[in-house]
């Protein structure tokens, strides 16, 4: 264990070690996991290394990590969420799956408009930082309306779908 430049508390080689695999992870993500996995981790060390010894960086580039990371949180939820929806959809039936494609192929659309910011994020330095965030905060606010909205419209589907099946009986 070493302290870096600034003085900051000592990271442990396991440390290390994990700091770069996640970094030689994402790295291969952006990739589409068709790179060279080497090059990913090596690529990933020299970054952290150079990131330790900076003392872990600014508190703009701490402040960057801490939203991109947040940010990565709502993907997770929200595919989550696209899951869920899905399996409700079949659910209620063929005829308002076609009925809701056009919104599914949308939400699609934004998840990968989504993606693209949180890689933009993790690529650009602070000079591009408030663009890429506005970005980023412009596509999870489009995404979050447009599950809201697809929920709501699957949730009363659903209801229509009951009372028919009660009213038959």
């Amino acid at each position: 264990m070493s302290r870096n430049q600034r003085g900051a508390a000592p990271v442990s080689a396991e440390q290390r070690r994990e700091m770069i695999a996640e970094a030689a992870y994402f790295r291969a993500e952006h990739n589409g996991f068709s790179g060279d996995a080497l090059r990913n981790w090596l690529e990933a060390e020299a970054e952290i290394d150079r990131l330790l010894r900076e003392g872990g960086g600014s508190d703009e580039e701490h402040k960057k990590f801490q939203f991109r990371e947040k940010f990565e949180q709502h993907l997770s939820e929200w595919d989550d969420k696209f899951e869920e929806l899905k399996l409700t959809a079949k659910e209620v039936g063929e005829k308002l799956r076609e009925e809701l494609d056009p919104q599914w192929t949308r939400l699609g659309e934004l998840r990968a408009i989504a993606q693209k910011q949180v890689l933009a994020l993790r690529e650009h330095g602070a000079d591009a930082w408030e663009e890429m965030r506005s970005n980023a905060e412009r596509a999870a606010e489009e995404m979050r309306d447009s599950l809201s909205k697809l929920a709501a419209k699957l949730k009363a589907s659903k209801k229509r779908v009951s009372s028919s099946a009660t009213r038959k009986r």
